[in-house]
C-alpha cells in the first residue's frame, strides 16, 4: 500500500486530542503520515510526535493556561446541573451555541486547507459533523469519542442516563422522550447550516452523521455491547486507541513510593479535576486510608492541599502512573475508562456527566470496579469501596485477563487495513473516471472533427454548379 496522507480533524479538547493522537500513532506504525488540524497552541504537542500540524487561524488561540481559565468557569456555572439527576442534565447536554460556532470556524478552515493540500484521507473525532468535509470528495470516516450508547440506542438503556440494563422500560423510554424532544431542538440550527453546503441532517454520535465508507469507535470487548444487540452495518469497534506515552517524566518522591499501603490513582480528569468541592472531600476522607494515592490535581491545584499520604501535580503523565498503581479512582471519561481497562486496573468511578455515567454504570455491572456518586461521597462509603475492591481477587483477574486481550488486540490493525481498502477503492474510482473522461473528451473531438469535415464539404461548390 502507498504511503496515505491522513488528515485528523479533531475537537480542541484534550481528550478528543488524545483520540486523534492514538489514531495518528496507529497509522504511522503502518507507514502512513497524518496531519492534525487545530488551534496553534496545541502545535508542540503534535509535532513532538513526528505528525504535521496545520493551525487553525480562523479560531481565536488561547494559551493552555488560558484555556484551563475559561473551562473552569463554565465548569463552576454548570455545578448545580451536575448535582442533578440525568434526566435533568440532558438540556446543558444539547446546548451547543459555542460548539457550534468553533465547528462552523473549522468547517470554514478545512474548505481553506484543501485548497492548496491533498489528502487521501480525511478523520473526524469531532461531536458536530463538518459539511465540507462531506463535499469534499475526500474518503472520510467518522470516529464516534464517546460511550458507544448513541450507537446501540434502543437496544440498550437511553445514553447519558447512566441506567442498569435493568432499569424498567418505562423509566427508560421517559428519559429517550426528553432527550429526543430537547436533542431534536438543538439540532435544527447546526442541520440548517449543514443544509447550506447541500448536506443531510446529524444521524450519529452527538450532532454528527454517519460516514457512507466507515464509521469507528474504540471500546474494550469486555465492556461492549455485543452481546445484548448487534452492530450496525458499517460500524468497526476498536478494542483500544491507546497513544503512545508522549515522554514527560514522572518525578514520584522515593520515600513516598516506600510508605505502607498500596498505591491508587486518583484523576477526574482534565476539566472534572477543577471540581474544588469534590477535590476537597475527597482529600478529607482519603487522608484517612492507609493507603497511598498519586493525584492528578487539575486546573484549580492552588485551591486546595494535599493529606500527607498524596503526592500529586496538576497534570501527570497518565500513561506512566496506571502501569505502577494498584487501582484508580477515575471520572470515568471514555479515554481514562480505557486507559485503565488497558493496564488491567480496577476502579471506583464518579461520574459527573455526559457518557461518564454510562461507563460508570457498564463497569459496575460488568464487574470491573463500582460506581459512585461524587457529589453524595461518604468516608464509610468510599473507604470501604476501596479496601472491597483491593481484596476481590476475582475482579483482579478478570482486569488483568481484559488488559491481555487489548494489548493483543488486532482490531488496530485490521482498522488501518480497512482506511487503505477504503483509499485503495477510491483511486480506483477516480483512475476509472479520468480513463472515461479521457475517452470522452478524445470522441468528442473526433466527432467534432467529422462535424467540421462535413460541415465544410457542404460549403464546396459542386461539378455542375461550376
Amino acid at each position: 500500500m502507498e504511503k496515505m496522507r491522513v488528515l485528523i480533524i479533531s475537537m480542541n479538547g484534550f481528550g478528543h486530542i488524545s483520540v486523534g493522537l492514538g489514531i495518528a500513532d496507529l497509522l504511522a506504525r503502518h507507514g502512513h503520515q497524518s496531519c492534525f488540524m487545530l488551534k496553534k497552541c496545541f502545535e508542540d504537542k503534535i509535532t513532538s510526535k513526528g505528525h504535521q500540524f496545520r493551525s487553525l487561524e480562523s479560531i481565536h488561540d488561547e494559551e493552555p493556561i488560558d484555556q484551563s481559565v475559561n473551562q473552569m468557569k463554565f465548569l463552576e456555572s454548570m455545578l448545580p446541573k451536575l448535582k442533578k439527576p440525568t434526566i435533568e442534565q440532558i438540556e446543558s447536554i444539547t446546548e451547543i451555541g459555542h460548539l457550534a460556532e468553533e465547528h462552523a470556524k473549522m468547517n470554514e478552515a478545512f474548505e481553506n486547507i484543501i485548497k492548496s493540500e491533498s489528502f487521501d484521507l480525511i478523520i473526524t473525532p469531532t461531536l458536530l459533523h463538518l459539511p465540507a468535509v462531506e463535499k469534499s470528495g475526500i474518503p472520510w470516516i467518522y470516529f464516534h469519542t464517546l460511550s458507544p450508547h448513541l450507537i446501540y440506542k434502543d437496544y440498550i438503556p437511553p445514553p447519558f442516563s447512566g441506567y442498569s440494563k435493568d432499569t424498567d422500560p418505562e423509566t427508560c423510554q421517559k428519559f429517550r422522550e426528553v432527550w429526543d424532544s430537547l436533542h431534536r431542538k438543538a439540532a435544527q440550527h447546526w442541520i440548517e447550516y449543514m443544509a447550506r453546503y447541500g448536506v443531510g441532517p446529524t444521524n450519529a454520535g452527538l450532532f454528527s452523521r454517519e460516514s457512507p465508507y466507515l464509521n469507528v469507535y474504540a471500546y474494550p470487548r469486555a465492556l461492549d455491547f455485543h452481546d445484548v444487540a448487534p452492530l450496525p452495518k458499517n460500524w468497526f469497534r476498536m478494542d483500544n486507541v491507546v497513544r503512545q506515552d508522549d515522554g514527560s517524566d514522572l518525578n514520584v518522591p522515593e520515600e513516598f513510593l516506600k510508605r505502607e499501603g498500596k498505591l491508587i490513582y486518583l484523576s477526574l480528569g482534565s476539566w472534572f479535576s477543577g471540581l474544588v468541592e469534590v477535590m476537597k472531600n475527597l482529600v478529607n476522607i482519603l487522608r484517612h486510608s492507609p493507603h497511598k494515592f498519586i493525584v492528578s490535581r487539575g486546573p484549580n491545584y492552588q485551591k486546595y492541599e494535599l493529606a500527607d499520604n498524596m503526592w500529586g501535580e496538576r497534570f501527570l503523565n497518565q500513561l506512566k502512573v496506571l502501569p505502577i498503581v494498584d487501582m484508580v479512582i477515575t471520572h470515568g471519561g471514555n479515554n481514562s475508562t480505557v486507559e485503565c481497562m488497558y493496564f488491567g486496573k480496577p476502579m471506583i468511578v464518579l461520574p459527573c456527566f455526559v457518557d461518564q455515567h454510562d461507563n460508570a454504570q457498564r463497569i459496575d455491572e460488568k464487574g470491573f470496579g463500582v460506581k459512585l456518586n461524587p457529589f453524595k461521597l461518604d468516608e464509610t462509603q468510599l473507604l470501604g469501596a476501596i479496601e472491597k475492591i483491593l481484596a476481590d481477587t476475582e475482579m483482579h483477574e478478570r482486569c488483568r485477563a481484559a488488559s491481555n486481550e487489548l494489548k493483543t488486540s488486532e482490531t488496530g490493525d485490521c482498522v488501518v487495513k480497512l482506511f487503505e481498502g477504503i483509499v485503495a477503492d477510491h483511486k480506483k474510482e477516480k483512475d476509472k473516471k479520468k480513463e472515461q473522461d479521457d475517452i470522452q473528451m478524445v470522441q468528442n473531438k473526433v466527432s467534432n472533427v467529422n462535424l467540421n469535415g462535413i460541415s465544410n464539404a457542404n460549403l464546396l461548390p459542386t461539378k455542375s454548379a461550376a
